[in-house]
């Protein structure tokens, strides 16, 4: 469409502008809208892109012709969508499309006369055509390029694609292109290598006809197994000798991806019945009349294609919801056969047992088999329905909308409570709503695919300077977050939000979830007894506790009379009676009053750990309070793991039992350099050994602790660590967090607290639970001096002694019943099928 056609198409010349998201394609996009704008006086431009990119771009000049909409933060930031570069592409496809029509179908002032769309939006041209307007295909790179993608078919017909790289291959020509002059293979981008195959793939340029499909022509009906195991987790080394001796013993004939290694799987099955390939398109293999088996890890999406295909499966699950989906398949709709993963051992199965179940899957005279057929082919129909329901939904669909409050000890817990939902609802979809921020922090960490990210702007200070404002940070929260939530909640509407899980301290989540008849569920991230606290400061104040100036015989008075909290010194409270914490409380205050108006109550640890408290709140209010914890990531420390482990747990491999005193900080509070000094020079004299996670001036820590008994880390996974039989104490600051994974690991603690919750917690992990000691009874200003550390390091690890001992029997039996709460029927588990059926009684 040239300049003339443009001005004739309605008479308007309204140009929308669509690039894709990245500089290398919005640069080229604006300028050609400046040269348009340029040669009529007339013409507007509306340039599309995403909130994040406008942050980029919005302040460059440019002619006051050319205005820019936005759409929303649905995809990866710019800052990390290298990670994972194939979920941004994805998420650009699937996730922009219906924002787009509704910018689209906003601007009327005057109508849009055409779109210029980058060739890589792949709905673009869909979207004009229902709207009767015309799309220009706008391509930013070499016309030669295009001309080899859109001819992708000719090199495989020539064996240039899927090959394993030689040097004699490399230098072979590619001459047969059109408008490309001939070129060394070498030269070309490799479309069928890994990676960049999946980046060609998902870019929606043609090819055709793959070597995979011609070796399926040739195979019987229903005679293949294809084996994927997906391309998240694998599994160790032995194990996997033993699939792969299993099936080349079993005779059945296969194809198998393999993502990584193709080589040496190829190697491994020289000589057997199969053919492996390192990528393929599965759902058209799955179609193919030759497949009689599906081996997979049974993630949702190739389930989906499984049952949408009609193909028994094998399933053989790894990790997160594919555990559930596997007993689905073979217990609920009866369409596979599971891989009984064993406990406590390297392998999960051997070669005789993977063998023998191949044989029996793909056996189709027996009636097991015809029986196991006929179900998959029933089940098939269910998944071709457009408009219903793809699968049996044992609660229904629910989409989940998850607002936490913008820090490490917030964010963490919410995200494992919303991976426990997905676990237990194949259905449910989770809107995890962080700022831009904190999406580049944690936008590439792994998670189930069907929690999706969406972001708030950056309007308020940054993690990395919050502590030197933080009632400032909180006014930033409370004033300037409000809107843009309520912008985004009302752009979710595929499906719309059925619940709001807002972090207590996100004062004005229940009114903007009442506002549209969404329920709001209330997510306590501290102790069930430091929000009896808080919410009785009334009575704090009738006794004389609050507002107070301490002294030491007033700190030494005892807190008796708040409902679930025990008898408690005043000095073991935080300080919301005077100073810093004081201002802080008051801030939070109103938060306490908007708790009632909720309609669910959730708190991060077990009922057993705070019995008295939660009891408390049960009956305070006419709504559900559940203990859904410990909502710690204990999942993943079961999960198969065959990368080379971290230098510290090598380290740890090689220490004695319970000998080692691991030593964190949190991420967040420090103390002061003397303090500091003092700390260093008390540990390193105790003798013990200890692992250090030092976050910030790691390099200083280690020289001051050279030739000492340990290990200085800038980070680890504590869990892990805490969970490593080698350690014997954990030194922590008392976060919450911190708190529910020691006792969940069984370790005695030595606690340091510094601020806020932090105190209380290391007074019922002294007193109340018994299991640790305490280096700071009291919150004066003094340091705590090298010696006085020495001693109290020293004694509390000697192993020997009747009285650690009995702390570490204590540390075990409190484990016990933590991990009880989670197990199968535990309180937990009961409680967040409770909180489920509740939820999804609204959709």
């Amino acid at each position: 469409m040239d300049h003339a056609e443009l001005q004739q198409v309605g008479g308007s010349r309204h140009l929308v502008a669509m690039p894709w998201p990245g500089r290398g394609h919005i640069n080229p996009m604006m300028n050609l809208c400046k040269r348009l704008v340029l040669r009529d006086l007339n013409l507007i431009v509306t340039f599309v892109v995403t909130e994040e990119w406008l942050g980029f771009i919005g302040s460059d000049p440019k002619p006051d012709r050319i205005r820019f909409s936005t759409l929303p933060n649905l995809i990866h930031s710019e800052l990390v969508r290298a990670n994972n570069f194939n979920g941004f592409v994805d998420a650009v496809h699937t996730l922009l499309e219906e924002p787009f029509e509704r910018l689209l179908d906003g601007l009327n002032s005057p109508p849009p006369t055409v779109i210029i769309s980058d060739t890589y939006v792949v709905w673009a041209v869909r979207v004009g055509e229902q709207r009767n307007i015309p799309v220009v295909s706008f391509w930013t790179m070499s016309a030669t390029i295009l001309s080899l993608f859109l001819h992708s078919d000719l090199l495989i017909s020539h064996d240039h694609a899927l090959f394993e790289p030689s040097e004699a291959k490399e230098e072979e020509i590619v001459d047969y292109i059109p408008g490309l002059s001939p070129t060394k293979l070498r030269d070309l981008p490799p479309l069928f290598n890994s990676n960049i195959l999946q980046v060609f793939k998902k870019s929606k340029l043609c090819f055709n006809e793959l070597p995979t499909a011609k070796w399926l022509d040739g195979q019987a009906k229903s005679s293949v197994l294809y084996i994927s195991q997906g391309s998240f987790l694998s599994v160790s080394e032995a194990q996997m000798e033993e699939i792969v001796a299993g099936v080349r013993e079993s005779g059945v004939p296969f194809l198998w991806v393999a993502r990584g290694g193709e080589s040496k799987m190829k190697e491994a099955l020289e000589g057997s019945s199969g053919f492996v390939v390192s990528w393929c398109d599965q759902l058209r293999v799955l179609c193919h009349a030759a497949l009689g088996g599906f081996w997979t890890h049974c993630g949702f999406n190739s389930t989906l294609e499984g049952m949408y295909s009609g193909v028994p499966m094998l399933a053989f699950p790894l990790h997160w919801d594919q555990i559930l989906n596997g007993k689905m398949i073979v217990e609920e709709w009866r369409v596979g056969m599971k891989i009984e993963r064993r406990k406590k051992t390297e392998l999960l199965i051997d070669r005789e047992e993977i063998k023998e179940v191949v044989k029996r899957l793909m056996d189709r005279e027996s009636e097991e088999g015809k029986e196991m057929r006929r179900r998959a082919c029933d089940v098939k129909p269910l998944t071709s329905r457009p408009m219903d329901p793809i699968i049996p939904q044992p609660f229904g669909v629910c989409h989940v909308v998850a607002m936490p409050w913008p820090g490490r000890g917030h964010i963490n817990p919410m995200m494992n409570f919303c991976k426990r939902l997905l676990l237990r609802d194949p259905t449910l979809i989770v809107t995890f709503v962080v700022t831009e921020e904190w999406l580049g922090f944690i936008g590439s960490d792994p998670k189930p695919y069907r929690i999706h990210f969406a972001t708030l702007p950056n309007l308020i200070p940054s993690e990395l300077v919050r502590a030197n404002n933080f009632t400032g940070f909180i006014d930033a929260i409370y004033t300037n977050l409000e809107e843009p939530f309520e912008h985004l909640l009302d752009s979710l509407s595929s499906p719309p939000p059925t619940v709001i899980i807002s972090d207590t301290f996100v004062l004005w989540a229940v009114s903007v979830g009442t506002r549209r008849n969404i329920p709001v569920a209330s997510f306590w991230t501290e102790s069930a007894a430091i929000l009896s606290l808080f919410v009785h400061s009334d009575l704090l104040a009738a006794h004389g506790h609050f507002p107070t100036e301490p002294s030491e015989t007033k700190e030494d008075e005892v807190v008796d009379y708040i409902p679930g909290l025990s008898p408690t010194r005043l000095r073991d409270l935080p300080e919301i009676y005077h100073g810093f914490s004081h201002q802080v409380f008051n801030k939070f205050k109103p938060c306490f009053d908007e708790l009632s108006k909720a309609k669910y109550l959730l708190f991060p640890s077990p009922y057993e750990l705070e019995p008295k408290a939660v009891d408390f709140f049960t009956s305070k209010f006419d709504f559900p309070v559940y203990t859904t914890g410990p909502l710690i990531p204990f999942e993943e420390l079961s999960a198969g793991n065959d990368v080379i482990k971290p230098e510290y747990i090598q380290w740890l491999d090689g220490q004695p039992e319970s000998s080692v005193l691991y030593i964190s900080q949190g991420s967040f509070l420090s103390v002061s350099e003397a303090e500091m000094e003092e700390t260093v020079g008390g540990v390193r004299e105790s003798g013990i050994s200890f692992l250090w996670v030092a976050r910030g001036g790691e390099s200083k820590l280690k020289e001051a602790l050279e030739g000492s008994p340990g290990v200085v880390v800038s980070w680890c996974d504590q869990l892990r660590v805490l969970s490593h039989k080698a350690v014997g104490g954990f030194w922590t600051h008392c976060g919450f967090n911190s708190t529910l994974e020691g006792i969940y690991s069984g370790v005695p603690m030595l606690t340091f607290p510094l601020f806020w919750d932090q105190f209380l917690n290391a007074k019922m992990i002294v007193e109340d639970w018994r299991v640790g000691m305490g280096i700071k009874s009291d919150k004066k200003t003094e340091l705590v001096r090298r010696d006085d550390i020495k001693e109290l390091v020293k004694r509390f690890m000697d192993g020997e002694s009747e009285e650690v001992r009995e702390m570490r029997r204590r540390a075990c039996d409190l484990s016990e019943i933590c991990r009880g709460a989670v197990a199968e029927r535990g309180s937990s588990d009961v409680n967040i099928d409770a909180f489920l059926k509740d939820i999804t009684k609204i959709v």
